[in-house]
């Protein structure tokens, strides 16, 4: 999985699909929602993030806060 990510986001001439608007949707899928692109970086490269849905649904620390500060009030 590493390598094919890795492939995904080399800036090799060979692979472009980081420069697709389907990128997004790819990683999505590639890491089964664990990892979301949020925005670029200065250089160009892709930002990214654990979606609070991975957060609760894997009940990481930061899922069972997310879940906290839903039913807070």
């Amino acid at each position: 999985m590493s390598a094919l990510t890795a492939h995904a986001e080399s800036q090799s001439a060979r692979c472009r699909i980081r420069e697709t608007e389907g990128f997004r949707q790819f990683m999505d899928q590639a890491t089964a929602g664990i990892l979301d692109t949020t925005e670029k970086h200065a250089d160009g490269t892709e930002k990214y993030a654990v979606p609070d849905a991975a957060r609760e649904r894997f009940e990481t620390s930061q899922g069972r806060w997310v879940k906290e500060q839903q039913f807070k009030d």
